[in-house]
């Protein structure tokens, strides 16, 4: 679905379906409207992890030497959630962990 566009309309009415019925609704915060754009890596996890650690590198170098059309999709989703003005903002996912730089100390 995600690189067939003619499939995108069927995107649309679900993207435009949340904020279009509760956009006004002072309980909402924010939209997620898009979850980890780029996630390519859960396909790596079934493979050994010499192969899982080559395929994650050329996916991640994929990823951001060739366009693709997840990006496509993020802006037009947005664009979809705006035109019901709903009155909360807009997010996405990244999906990335954050490591701390310290060790905690055992106590």
């Amino acid at each position: 679905m995600l690189k067939d566009q003619r499939q995108w309309a069927r995107l649309e009415a679900y993207v435009r379906d949340m904020p279009g019925a509760f956009g006004q609704d002072d309980r909402i915060v924010v939209w997620d409207l898009y979850n980890e754009p780029g996630n390519y890596f859960l396909v790596s996890l079934k493979l050994p992890p010499v192969l899982r650690s080559a395929g994650v590198l050329g996916q991640l170098v994929r990823h951001w030497l060739v366009p693709g059309p997840t990006r496509r999709l993020l802006y037009q989703a947005f664009a979809w959630a705006r035109a019901e003005n709903p009155r909360s903002g807009f997010t996405i996912s990244c999906g990335r962990t954050v490591r701390p730089t310290a060790r905690r100390r055992k106590t």
